[in-house]
């Protein structure tokens, strides 16, 4: 286990223990609680060295569920995202301690905060953090071909649907958002998922994912998804953290397998009709 205190100190550290490569299975890099994940991550994109040998594995964050929703209604500064949220943004495994200390309806509002922020966190309960280390290590969350298992209908929540037989649903849903939101503030970072058929074409996807990454990389945390390509045998898998992309060819579409393209979001003031006009706009028509 090593604990980081910046970049320059992670890529020493993880360089000299990778002389003794020998010695250990696994490494454990500690932060801060108000540490910011990504450069941790993007050492792992960037720079040649590290990225030959080591492969990041996934992001736990642990959680107290007695105290995490009263840290997720505290208002920062007017645009300044609140820590907590971010910490949930970045996971793939969030750790959700201290459930003994809470009723089950407030270990319910805790999960739903959670998933707010973040569609795709895997939320393990836990009491004195007790957990076995297969749940936490070697969960692959970066690699690329874990992300074609994204589930479609973790996307679907919250995710506008107009069809007539859901009419009556999603008044429901507007009028049970319209109370959730007298409890608490709106978060200012979020997930957008988006789920459609069709095929996208790769020179207009280049075009749209590097604009979206140059203008608002900055507020995007977390980006994956499984693209159906015009033309592509196989299925375009991508994550990216910030500006950092990485991708490439997936799995064999089977030849009567319906195109789906499957995307998430997770970050700040993110616009999900602007998201949608955009990605829509590569599909070929």
């Amino acid at each position: 286990s090593t604990q980081s205190t910046g970049r320059g100190d992670l890529i020493k550290a993880l360089g000299a223990l990778l002389q003794k490569a020998d010695k250990f299975d696994y490494i454990m890099i500690e932060t801060t609680g108000l540490a910011d994940p990504a450069p941790i991550v993007q050492t792992f994109f960037t720079v040649p060295e590290i990225g030959a040998k080591l492969r990041i594995d996934g992001i736990v964050t642990l959680v107290d569920a007695k105290h995490v929703v009263s840290k997720l209604d505290e208002k920062p500064s007017e645009g300044i995202v609140n820590e907590v949220e971010q910490q949930i943004a970045f996971a793939d495994i969030i750790l959700l301690n201290k459930t003994d200390l809470v009723t089950e309806d407030e270990l319910s509002e805790v999960t739903s905060r959670v998933q707010e922020v973040n569609k795709l966190v895997d939320i393990v309960p836990t009491q004195r953090s007790q957990i076995p280390l297969n749940k936490i290590l070697n969960i692959r969350a970066f690699d690329l071909n874990k992300i074609t298992e994204i589930e479609p209908q973790l996307l679907y929540k919250k995710q506008h649907d107009h069809s007539k037989n859901d009419d009556h649903k999603e008044k429901a849903d507007h009028k049970e958002k319209k109370l959730s939101a007298t409890h608490h503030h709106a978060t200012l970072v979020t997930s957008v998922g988006i789920v459609v058929e069709g095929e996208c074409r790769m020179n207009l996807l280049n075009g749209w994912m590097g604009n979206l990454l140059r203008e608002k990389g900055p507020d995007i945390y977390r980006m994956k998804g499984v693209l159906a390509v015009k033309d592509m045998p196989k299925c375009f898998v991508f994550q990216a953290v910030h500006m950092v992309m990485d991708g490439s060819p997936g799995v064999l579409w089977s030849p009567d397998e319906k195109r789906i393209n499957k995307l998430v979001f997770i970050g700040k003031n993110l616009d999900r009709d602007e998201l949608e006009k955009g990605f829509f706009s590569c599909l070929v028509k």
